[in-house]
């Protein structure tokens, strides 16, 4: 009898420890999930959408809609996250400069959970983990934000609320009056230097087959010396970003 208490203590005390950890396990998960949800906010488009509409469906086109949950990407962050030695959330920062640079303000368990969903991700279209992946990661890519406020000026230029654009017109006061935010002109913004801040050579040997399609260094001193630029041909078609002929 004695045997039999001390075998149900055991095993009370093994389930309580279990749903415990399942608890924790929880919360963690939903507070890595909110985290996420929070991160989003940091470069949420939608208001930008709704007034332009005309741009928005380019821009869906474009791979910078999917920057981050292209398959070929998500297949290289991931051989990049199993590198013996690397620490993993620099790698998946380094990583996120470009193709999500919302990701750099993650928070440790954001960053984690982003990790976490790419490190279990088979990329392969029809996958549950690849539209699992998709669903949860599928708002962090290049949009409006990133390339008109983040990176709109040149590395420690930025100012915070300012919007930049191409150039002014008369409606582009209500920015300020609607929504809080100024506008102003960068010229940075049409500049060769604004596209090979991300489009440019990629050290890591596992990343030159994505990175093929970056221009050559002769071909970038050749659109300097002839006073072109890469929006010259890579938005002749609009926020697509598609030469023409593509």
């Amino acid at each position: 009898m004695l045997i039999y208490i001390a075998e149900m203590k055991l095993i009370v005390k093994f389930i309580s420890s279990f749903l415990l950890t399942l608890l924790f396990a929880s919360n963690n998960i939903w507070a890595a999930a909110s985290a996420i949800d929070k991160l989003l906010l940091l470069s949420d488009s939608t208001k930008c959408i709704q007034c332009h509409e005309d741009i928005s469906p380019d821009w869906e086109t474009s791979h910078h809609s999917h920057s981050l949950i292209d398959i070929d990407v998500l297949t290289s962050i991931k051989k990049e996250l199993n590198t013996p030695g690397v620490v993993k959330l620099e790698v998946l920062k380094s990583c996120a400069s470009c193709h999500a640079p919302q990701i750099n303000f993650a928070s440790e368990e954001a960053g984690e959970m982003i990790i976490a969903l790419i490190e279990n991700t088979n990329a392969k279209k029809g996958d549950s983990t690849f539209q699992k992946a998709k669903k949860m990661l599928g708002s962090l890519n290049i949009n409006c934000r990133v390339c008109h406020m983040s990176k709109g000026m040149a590395e420690g230029e930025i100012s915070p609320n300012i919007i930049y654009g191409p150039g002014w017109d008369e409606h582009e006061h209500s920015h300020m009056e609607n929504y809080g935010f100024d506008t102003i002109k960068s010229d940075y913004l049409g500049s060769i230097e604004f596209c090979t801040n991300c489009h440019r050579d990629i050290a890591s040997e596992s990343l030159s087959q994505v990175h093929s399609l970056t221009h050559k260094k002769e071909t970038m001193e050749r659109s300097k010396a002839t006073n072109s630029t890469c929006k010259d041909c890579h938005m002749s078609s609009g926020h697509s970003f598609k030469h023409e002929g593509q």
